[in-house]
Order: structure tokens, then sequence, then C-alpha cells
């Protein structure tokens, strides 16, 4: 996004002519939090853990979002921006680039998959499969490789004019269709529900939240709706002539500034699951912001940038200045009322078009110069822009910057099939999460060669083949002279330890180290720690709910 609010006809989802939007600032205060955006908006009175309601409660449950349209709770004077908390900030570690992926993928989701697969094509086709584990770790391998390298026909890839090697050699044409149609990671005949438009793949979306939901939530958050491309038929499919992507499923996603996804839900229509007391006081939009904001810690300050949660006819009694006189004012004409309880402000602002925001975190000051063509002028200018609409460009993109990425090597599947689409859109949203883990990283502990996302695909495509490949038992045939002249491959892992000297069951002590920031724990559990192995010199998580120093020197 343009810091100086430069809105564009681009497919980024920025603050534009015919559109507002809000800030949610998720911090403890005496009085509710607003949501708001030209569209509908909510008093949000309770945090929401888990199933439960639990919510900063400050008011009465039964003053609604009508609160906004009262003119005698608004007075013309300028909103102070509030202070944030500062997070705790970790000492970053650096991990092997295909552990980010396998920490979403592990082992028994491919094992699931190979015997749900296995149970379908049985229950189709009366014959066995005989699908392994090894087979959907090539077929997913594979399909990641198409998206990197484009052909318009699938079995392009096994032609024998344009051989691709990299896909041809790893499964035939005809055992790789047979596995993708038979693609199943739940029984068709067990798992069944009413109310769950996408239980077929459930078990699968619920791994990839568990790993999402393990993950620090930063200061600044977004969400926003991304669409997965799909034609075929199914109940849940949504029509949106605005966006890029018009048919398919709508997914609501909570991401970082960065476009690191922390949670999404799949909207499907009054089956969606949200609180349904929410849902009867504010409305399916703002019940589905509370749900998928429910797990932003309390304890700190965060601020969550959303849009189209405001509706027009719910803020009529904000005391602006009529529309009509407000609209001959000049480009860059500011106005700003705020709630006599000092909780929320209002801003109205003419860019090309009046455009109005609400937030309980910041309003128009400070005021920043921007440039604009000015057409009076016939030459550009510069004009007033708030500090709201600055603050609200820096943080909103994060969920069309992850579509942006997903949709540079976007998985191929054109099939009927809407859980071959779904499996696919999230496997890409697990390699854009596991790329942007693994940039910042290595940004973090100054890594000078850090690879693009279109490098990172290839390697993780390459690494799940290579973990299908079985090791020859016995000593490798080779002669003395090249033995002599071979060098020996070192593990240049930020924590690779000996094997012979992990498990020797000898000497390995844990210490506490003095330390400002916890170390990432060794054992890959996505904890911090200050205990460490001295011995191994690796740091180690040992507390009530995991032992990662026992199972690390046992493995």
């Amino acid at each position: 996004m343009d810091s100086d609010c430069d809105y564009d006809n681009s497919d980024w989802d920025d603050l534009s002519d015919d559109e507002d939007a809000e800030q949610f600032n998720f911090e403890e205060q005496d009085e509710p939090i607003y949501v708001k955006k030209l569209n509908k908006e909510v008093e949000c009175n309770e945090y929401e853990s888990d199933e439960s309601t639990e919510f900063i409660t400050t008011r009465s449950q039964t003053q609604n979002v009508d609160a906004l349209s009262d003119p005698d709770e608004w007075l013309h004077v300028i909103f102070a921006q509030k202070e944030i908390n500062a997070l705790e900030s970790f000492s970053p570690s650096l991990w092997p680039a295909e552990y980010y992926f396998e920490q979403y993928f592990g082992e028994e989701l491919y094992t699931s998959f190979a015997k749900m697969t296995n149970i379908y094509y049985k229950q189709k086709t009366k014959r066995e499969l005989n699908a392994t584990s090894g087979e959907i770790k090539k077929l997913f391998a594979i399909s990641i490789l198409m998206g990197c390298f484009s052909l318009p026909r699938t079995r392009e890839y096994w032609n024998k004019q344009i051989r691709f090697s990299y896909v041809a050699d790893i499964l035939g044409v005809k055992r790789f269709h047979q596995l993708r149609n038979s693609l199943h990671i739940t029984n068709n005949e067990t798992d069944h529900s009413d109310t769950d438009r996408f239980w077929k793949i459930r078990p699968f979306l619920e791994k990839i939240r568990e790993t999402m939901l393990t993950k620090d939530r930063s200061q600044h958050l977004s969400l926003d709706e991304q669409m997965i491309p799909f034609h075929g038929r199914h109940g849940a499919k949504q029509y949106m002539p605005k966006k890029p992507i018009r048919f398919g499923f709508k997914n609501y996603a909570l991401t970082t500034t960065d476009g690191l996804m922390l949670d999404f839900e799949l909207y499907q229509g009054t089956f969606t699951p949200v609180n349904s007391k929410h849902k009867d006081d504010y409305g399916a939009t703002i019940a589905l912001v509370l749900h998928l904001t429910r797990t932003v810690p309390k304890n700190f300050s965060h601020v969550i940038y959303i849009d189209r949660t405001v509706m027009k006819n719910r803020i009529r009694g904000i005391p602006f200045d009529n529309e009509k006189t407000f609209r001959k004012e000049n480009r860059g004409f500011i106005e700003e009322v705020t709630k006599s309880d000092k909780s929320i402000c209002a801003v109205r602002w003419i860019d090309r078009e009046p455009v109005v925001l609400l937030s309980s975190f910041v309003g128009s000051n400070p005021i920043t110069q921007i440039s604009r063509f000015i057409r009076q002028k016939k030459q550009r200018d510069l004009i007033d822009c708030p500090a709201i609409v600055s603050s609200y460009n820096s943080g909103k993109g994060g969920v069309d910057l992850h579509d942006q990425m997903i949709a540079n090597y976007r998985i191929a599947a054109k099939s009927r099939k809407w859980t071959i689409r779904c499996i696919f859109h999230f496997i890409d949203v697990v390699l854009v999460n596991a790329w942007i883990e693994y940039k910042l990283d290595a940004a973090s502990v100054g890594t000078t060669h850090i690879m693009d996302l279109y490098a990172f695909r290839k390697f993780i495509a390459k690494s799940i083949i290579e973990s299908t490949e079985k090791r020859k038992r016995g000593r490798p045939k080779t002669n003395v002279a090249t033995a002599t002249n071979q060098v020996e491959k070192v593990d240049r892992r930020r924590h690779a330890v000996d094997d012979s000297k992990r498990s020797d069951s000898q000497n390995h002590w844990p210490q506490f180290a003095k330390l400002k920031s916890a170390k990432r724990c060794a054992n890959k559990c996505n904890g911090h720690t200050r205990i460490k192995c001295e011995k191994c010199n690796v740091f180690l998580c040992v507390n009530g709910t995991r032992n990662c120093f026992k199972a690390f020197h046992e493995k």
C-alpha cells in the first residue's frame, strides 16, 4: 500500500472513492470498542474466548449498535490518539527451510490422506487403490511444481514432445490423475455432517488452523475476505462481481501486515460457525469479526484493520455537516467528531469522494500532506490527509498481500470437485505462510541469501520428494580413492546436534541461561525457553505442558 494514501484501481482493497474503512483497537479500556466502516458497525461488549463469550465487558449487552446513531453522544472535538503497549520480542532463530512447511504438514496428515483416499476409491470402484503416504507426498510435490511451471494442460507435463522431467519422473500421468481424483481426508459414509458444508476437508483445515493459532499475534492485524476460485456446484459458492475472482468460496482471514495468516473461516451462510448471541445482537458479519479476533490477547494493545462492516443507516445520528454542503469543500477537507466518553471518533475526509472512517485508536491528528491531481488547477498539489487514513493504508493490506503471493504461483486444479480446489488452495496458503516465516527469521539473523517465494516453493517440493526416497541399508560401495577425495557434507543448521552425541545419555544437564529474551526451542515445538542443555548447547522447553528436553534426547 502506498504510504501517501494514493488510491488507484488495482486489485488491492485499498481505501477508495466508494468504500470507507475502520480500525479496531483491542485495548482494555473503560468503554466499549467500536468497529466502523460505512456499511455496518458494532459495539463489542465482550471478548470471545474459545466457544464461550467473554470480551472486555463494560456495558449492558442490551446496548446495541444503534448507540452510534445518538447525536447527543457526539462532540465536535479532536480525538486523542492512544498509546499502544509494546509487545515482547523474542530472539530469532533460523530453522531449515523445509521445517517451516512441515510444521503445518506433519507425517500423520499424509498418512490420513492415504488411508481415506484408499477407502473412498474402494467405495466408488470396489477395487483397491493401494495409495501410500509417499505417493500422496509426490502428488502434492508435483502440484506445487505445476504452480511454478504453469502449462495450459496437466497432461502436457508428460507429453513426449515437451516432457517435463521434474514432474514426469516422479509419478506416471495415469497414477497422478487416479490419486488426485480420489483424494480424500474423511470417510464419506461415516463422517457426514448436516451443519458443516466443508466437512469433507474439515480435519485438514483444523490441522492447518491448529498450527496458525500457535503463532504470535502481532501489533497490527488485518481482517478481510479472500476468494477461492471454483466454478462447480456447491451450496457455499459465492458470486462476487467486483472481485478479481468472481466465482468461488469466500474465506475470511486474519493476517499480519506482512501477510502471515493467523486464522480463517470459510463462509457457509447460516452454517458459518460463529457465536449465536453475537449473531443475534450484531448480525452475521460482526459475529464473524468477533469470531476471528477471539484469539487476540487482551493483555496487549492490538490494532485491527477492517472494512465493509458499518451500514450508512446506522451512523445517521453522527452530527456531520450536510453532505451536499460537505461535497462543496476543497479536496483534503477534514471533519471529525468524537463520542462524549472519548472512546471512538468518526472522521470524514474529501478525496475524490467523501470518505468516512471510525476508530477507537487514532483520529485525524497528526495531519500530513499528500500529493493529488487537482482538476480545477489542472496540476498536482498538496492536500491534507488525516492520520487515520495513513494508518489504515499502512495496515490494511495483509490479506490482499497474501492473496497476491498465492496468485503468483497458484496450484492449477481444473476440477469439478470442490474438495480438490480447497485442498490445493490451503496448500498454497501454507506455502505462503511458511515462506513469510522463513523470510522474517532469515532477515532477523542476518542471512545474506534468502530464497524468494518461487525458489522456496521449488525447494519445498524437492524436500517432499526426497523424504519419500528410501535409503539403502549397509555400507555404500565406494573405493578408497573416491572416499578420500569426498568432502564431508556439513550440517549448517543453527541448532544441528550430532545424533550420537544427542542420544548417548551422558552428562546432559539442563542449565538456566540469563538472557534478556527467550530462545526458540530446538525440538521444533514453536515455544521459547531460557533452559538449555549444557552438552548439546541447544535450548529446550521444560514446563508443565511439555518436556522437550527429554523428547529431544530420546530421538
